[in-house]
């Protein structure tokens, strides 16, 4: 889940409700349908990404079914954030909530393109000044703040 969101930029509640129909897997794509205000938007896959998912069982008909609810998402990572900040030193690791991975992918998005419409589109914001705050000062932020 967490690597979907770094390439989507999804959110908790559009990762948790994601389902197998929404994976084209003969072109690697994967639908991911907007709530709270963002837009449906169509992604393309890592291999990485891809493999990960395809290895996953096919019992149910959401992806990530072991999760009962999308604030649990944020439970999953508990252990592993608390690892970084023990083994790193930094304690702002634990500050790393499922959320953080969406504007990582945000501002990764924008630091890559420096165009805040592709910025927009990626991240399926209805309005421009969603966007803006994932301009330098913010973006610098999230790469400064937890790697160093």
């Amino acid at each position: 889940m967490i690597l979907l969101s770094v390439e989507t930029g999804c959110s908790s509640g559009e990762a948790w409700n994601l389902e197998w129909k929404d994976i084209n897997f003969s072109i690697k794509t994967v639908t991911i349908t907007g709530n709270k205000g963002h837009r449906t938007k169509t992604y393309s896959l890592s291999d990485e990404l891809f493999g990960l998912l395809i290895q996953l069982p096919k019992e149910e008909k959401r992806i990530f079914c072991n999760i009962n609810k999308p604030t649990g998402i944020n439970d999953s990572i508990v252990d592993y954030r608390q690892r970084l900040a023990n083994e790193t030193g930094n304690q702002d690791f634990l500050k790393i909530h499922f959320h953080t991975f969406r504007h990582y992918a945000i501002s990764w998005r924008y630091f890559k393109t420096k165009d805040i419409v592709d910025t927009q589109r990626f991240a399926r914001h209805c309005d421009i000044k969603n966007t803006l705050r994932y301009k330098p000062a913010f973006y610098g932020f999230y790469f400064h703040h937890f790697f160093p």
